[in-house]
């Protein structure tokens, strides 16, 4: 997440679009808002739109608002005058609604639904994206246009499996919050730590959200033990739909380093036993380990 948070800083001095990449439940939508807070804009207003909530039929009067005799609806790019757009699910825009977004972004200005006179708009883009644009672009689905104007600024947010070692961190944070909210201490003990290292987040960092704030209700004392915990976490049980589902591709270096890190709780950083499963020498997996910076002694307890 340095990498990222470099990124991030540079993008917020910056004043092209900015695309943030990842699976759901990454934190896009909170590196949005550090964007905004580290910029020129932080006094002005942030507004975040889910673009995948709100039927086709309406994100034209929602996105670009509209005016008639009676009434004038301002657009989401005047309601955000002077400070930052988050369009989350970009990828949900129809292609109309794509081009309007790339025309507003090229000339700075926003036509209302049945308005006669272009508006001129002072706003920064952020948009937000769990999709690999670059096939739906190959399919049709999206502006190749409109994605090259995010090509300055193209920031992917990797998912909490990929960054154990952020989890305690994460966790402290959150816990931060609930503290100074509730006014009351709260901690987790070194065994429900280990657990939350083990279980691998496809839900990412707002799944580990949820499961701390239902850890806490269950606590009595505010310290969250392993019997507070939920049972797909403690159990490691992954919650998968029943249909097939596309699955995000890893690179052979993330699969790779993904392998080690399972084989290596699996057996409590016992190498042997890790090349055995892994079903490769102990001297080539030693490598792969310092490779990808993994220790043994992360995965005993």
């Amino acid at each position: 997440m340095r990498r990222v948070m470099r990124q991030v800083s540079i993008a917020a001095r910056g004043l092209a679009p900015v695309l943030l990449r990842g699976e759901g439940g990454v934190g896009k939508n909170h590196v949005a808002q550090a964007i905004h807070n580290d910029s020129s804009r932080a006094s002005k207003p942030f507004m975040a739109i889910n673009c995948r909530a709100i039927p086709h039929e309406l994100m034209a009067s929602e996105l670009l608002g509209e005016e008639n005799d009676i009434r004038i609806r301002p657009s989401k790019f005047e309601l955000a005058e002077g400070g930052t757009l988050l369009l989350d699910q970009v990828d949900s825009l129809s292609l109309e609604m794509q081009s309007a977004l790339l025309k507003m972004i090229e000339t700075v200005y926003v036509m209302r639904l049945g308005g006669t006179l272009p508006i001129a708009v002072d706003v920064r883009i952020i948009a937000a994206t769990s999709e690999d644009l670059e096939q739906r672009v190959s399919e049709g689905g999206f502006l190749p246009h409109l994605y090259y104007r995010f090509g300055v600024f193209n920031i992917t947010i990797p998912p909490l499996r990929q960054r154990a070692e952020d989890l305690p961190l994460l966790a402290e944070r959150f816990l931060a919050r609930i503290t100074q909210r509730d006014s009351r201490a709260t901690w987790i003990d070194d065994e429900a730590m280990t657990i939350l290292r083990r279980y691998p987040w496809p839900g990412n960092v707002r799944e580990l959200e949820s499961a701390l704030e239902r850890a806490l209700h269950q606590s009595q004392d505010g310290s969250i033990h392993i019997s507070h915990l939920p049972d797909t976490v403690r159990q490691g049980r992954v919650m998968t739909p029943h249909s097939m589902q596309p699955q995000p591709l890893l690179s052979m270096a993330d699969a790779e380093r993904e392998a080690i890190i399972r084989a290596g709780w699996a057996c409590r950083g016992r190498v042997s036993k890790m090349a055995r499963n892994l079903q490769i020498g102990r001297t080539t997996l030693w490598r792969k380990m310092k490779r990808h910076n993994i220790t043994p002694d992360q995965f005993k307890q």
